[in-house]
């Protein structure tokens, strides 16, 4: 008798077990097949959105897409990312790369679009800093220190601009982007044997660009080393007598020196120039007209 009462408690525990595990099973099945029909569905509009973009050149549909994707799913990361990309309104952009960056923090693009929506929105110290957020993770683009130099230095801070431009250049090696920024921010600064001995690396790469041998010629000029200027104006010149910034550069050069008669002459070849608009000469005209 004893024995017949253990084996129906027993057959009745496991027949309860066994229901509650297929509920449970049920529940799950039904949670998993919402959360797979809801990816797919998230999955298809994504692309949708995508191919709006890059194939179409539609973003207002595309921003329409990708905010259906949040209705469903509002921590959706590309999404968000997405939104802030295409919109024009530095403020909603800066909101969705936010939101974006809280749901994927260690996605370095991210970070770099909310740099960029920073300075849109002519926030420079936040920008500055997100810059450096990203250069501290130790990313290695070399167009990111450029971008956090640019905003240095528009925003009048020189010395802060050629600080980045070091750390870039200890990083990079002498690239031609670095030394030629670092050269224009030392002329800038009347600092003419920097502004040579960038000059000459960058000649070196190069021997006969113009625009290197012209800016070497306005190095030189700041420390009125005018037989080296010439000479280098002159190498030019037998390169490409008609390049636009080589006339430029020689024809402020003998204005600044008081040669009239040779200023004169050289005014004259660069108004000849087919090279230089309309519009350009005009506007170079009155700028002369009112010195």
């Amino acid at each position: 008798m004893t024995r017949l009462i253990s084996f129906f408690l027993i057959s009745i525990f496991l027949t309860s077990t066994q229901l509650h595990a297929q509920k449970r099973d049920t529940n799950t099945l039904i949670v998993r097949s919402s959360y797979t029909v809801d990816s797919l569905k998230i999955s298809d509009l994504y692309l949708q959105g995508i191919r709006e973009m890059s194939e179409n050149g539609n973003n207002t549909n595309a921003a329409s897409i990708f905010n259906e994707i949040l209705n469903i799913n509002p921590n959706h990361a590309p999404s968000l990312y997405y939104l802030a990309y295409l919109s024009r309104n530095a403020d909603y952009a800066y909101e969705m790369i936010e939101k974006a960056i809280a749901a994927d923090p260690k996605n370095e693009d991210y970070k770099y679009l909310r740099a960029v929506a920073l300075r849109r929105s002519g926030n420079v110290q936040a920008t500055i800093e997100a810059y450096k957020e990203i250069l501290k993770s130790g990313n290695k683009r070399l167009d990111l220190h450029l971008m956090l130099t640019e905003v240095y230095d528009q925003s009048q801070m020189p010395y802060a601009a050629i600080n980045a431009l070091d750390s870039a250049y200890t990083l990079f090696g002498p690239q031609p982007e670095i030394v030629a920024y670092q050269q224009n921010l030392y002329q800038r600064l009347n600092m003419g044997d920097k502004a040579v001995k960038a000059g000459l690396q960058l000649l070196e790469v190069d021997p006969e660009n113009i625009q290197s041998l012209v800016s070497l010629a306005e190095s030189y000029n700041i420390l009125g080393k005018d037989s080296i200027v010439q000479m280098y104006y002159a190498k030019a010149k037998s390169i490409d007598s008609t390049a636009l910034e080589l006339q430029i550069s020689v024809n402020e050069y003998l204005r600044n020196n008081g040669s009239v008669q040779q200023y004169l002459i050289s005014l004259g070849e660069l108004f000849a120039n087919k090279n230089l608009s309309l519009d350009k000469k005009i506007d170079y005209f009155n700028s002369v007209i009112r010195r």
